[in-house]
């Protein structure tokens, strides 16, 4: 069959709207992966944190308050990418349907 011009306007401009949804979308996708790889980090940063713990220096020494501010840090970057896929979450289900737009 062929198409007009005019059939195909929005072909490019509201492919989130005129065709299949992905689950999960690709923004949730993103945020995803991100909090995977914030949490190997975090695993690798405990590890070592309890290493640095067994020590002379238990807790005190510079390496170990050096990990714990970069766990306080990581506790930041996990919260912006949990907010970040919730409102993914969140636009996806409104786009589907499942709940209301604000």
């Amino acid at each position: 069959m062929n198409r007009k011009p005019e059939e195909d306007a929005c072909s490019g401009r509201c492919s989130t709207t005129c065709g299949p949804v992905e689950v999960p979308t690709a923004e949730e996708r993103e945020a995803l992966e991100a909090l995977r790889r914030i949490k190997g980090q975090v695993r690798e940063i405990k590890k070592k944190l309890k290493d640095a713990e067994r020590g002379p220096e238990a807790g005190d020494s510079e390496e170990a308050v050096g990990l714990k501010v970069e766990l306080d840090r990581l506790r930041g970057d996990w919260e912006d990418w949990q907010t970040r896929l919730d409102e993914a979450t969140r636009r996806r289900m409104v786009l589907l349907g499942h709940e209301e737009p604000e």
